[in-house]
């Protein structure tokens, strides 16, 4: 039997789900949530928390983390040795493309469901976004044999016409906005493509960077797949309770107004479908995307001289022959970008 507190979350959940503006996507990512517990339970063992007191002990034990068949990973693992060492974790079966084949499909059907309710029209009108080659992924294990980062980034440059079908992480921004090129990042591209999932936060997504060679030559013809966590876009009820009192007290602090079911909305359902839900996006998913324009934030000083920062990259684009416009997008302010002429700063 349930408590009459759980009782109460339950029914202010269902409440937001009903008024929810996006209220049948919500209730199928529910049902879908549901089903990504139960593949879990299925798995031996059970999932670490990589938590540690506050004397330095952690509170898993030795032998914690998820036991997973060889059996159940997808096709392209099983005709090889495999090391299983990174499969004791979802997000690190995510992050090394040693996913489950229930963890696979119940993603799919993730983005099965988004393409269902997203509107693309305002991805492509009301949004810009973003690829900056200064963030950092959370994938640090990079297989032996592929590309290191400067040479990915590289072969950008190369192929900067093309429609690309390995799926790329991005931010977006409000295209129409004052500010929408303030501090958009270090430097990278600022792309158009189909969006395959978007959200407010970190999706937590695949690394691509990192697929060992035998996955690459699998997804040659479809491209490298990127896909969410659906963890990152979907809170447990005991998270919910927890977030929506501490927004509470929070507010009670402040002496401002309590949340409306809008703001639950907001802070529950942190998956971007359309113009209702806001053109901040903290991380989206491209799919067949291709460049617009290049940017870059600063500059650096070479030799007595000023440069586009990095250096080493700016000055391989322009032995490349870059096409595609070159944009210096100035650090901390709403100033518009410039455009630039690479020939002026490397043909000497």
């Amino acid at each position: 039997m349930i408590s009459k507190d759980q009782q109460l979350l339950e029914e202010a959940y269902l409440k937001i789900l009903v008024e929810s503006r996006n209220s049948a996507f919500v209730k199928e990512l529910d049902v879908l949530y549901k089903k990504w517990k139960d593949i879990q339970s299925g798995i031996k063992g059970t999932i670490p928390t990589y938590q540690y007191d506050p004397e330095g002990n952690p509170y898993d034990a030795p032998d914690a983390g998820q036991k997973v068949d060889k059996k159940d990973l997808p096709v392209y693992y099983q005709d090889i040795k495999t090391d299983l060492s990174n499969t004791a974790h979802p997000s690190k079966r995510r992050l090394y493309f040693k996913q489950t084949d229930a963890e696979v499909n119940l993603e799919k059907e993730l983005l099965r469901i988004f393409q269902k309710y997203a509107d693309q029209k305002h991805f492509n009108n009301n949004v810009l976004f973003v690829h900056d080659f200064g963030y950092g992924a959370h994938a640090t294990e990079v297989p032996e044999g592929v590309p290191r980062r400067d040479e990915a980034e590289e072969s950008y440059l190369n192929n900067e016409n093309r429609v690309h079908k390995n799926v790329l992480s991005c931010v977006g921004r409000d295209a129409h906005a004052s500010d929408v090129y303030r501090n958009i990042g270090t430097y990278g591209m600022i792309v158009k493509g189909h969006v395959l999932f978007a959200g407010r936060g970190d999706l937590a997504s695949h690394t691509t960077r990192v697929a060992p060679g035998f996955v690459r030559e699998f997804f040659k013809n479809s491209g490298i797949p990127k896909r969410p966590s659906i963890t990152n876009v979907h809170s447990t009820e005991e998270e919910m309770g927890s977030t929506l009192r501490m927004q509470d007290r929070m507010r009670a602090l402040r002496k401002e107004p309590a949340l409306t079911e809008e703001d639950k909305n907001n802070i529950l359902n942190s998956v971007v479908l359309d113009k209702n839900d806001g053109a901040r996006i903290g991380e989206a998913l491209l799919g067949n995307w291709s460049v617009k324009h290049w940017f870059f934030s600063r500059f650096q000083t070479v030799e007595g001289k000023e440069y586009p920062f990095p250096y080493k990259f700016w000055k391989k684009a322009f032995e490349s022959n870059i096409e595609k416009p070159v944009l210096y997008t100035k650090m901390n302010t709403d100033d518009p970008p410039e455009r630039v002429n690479l020939s002026d700063y490397f043909n000497v």
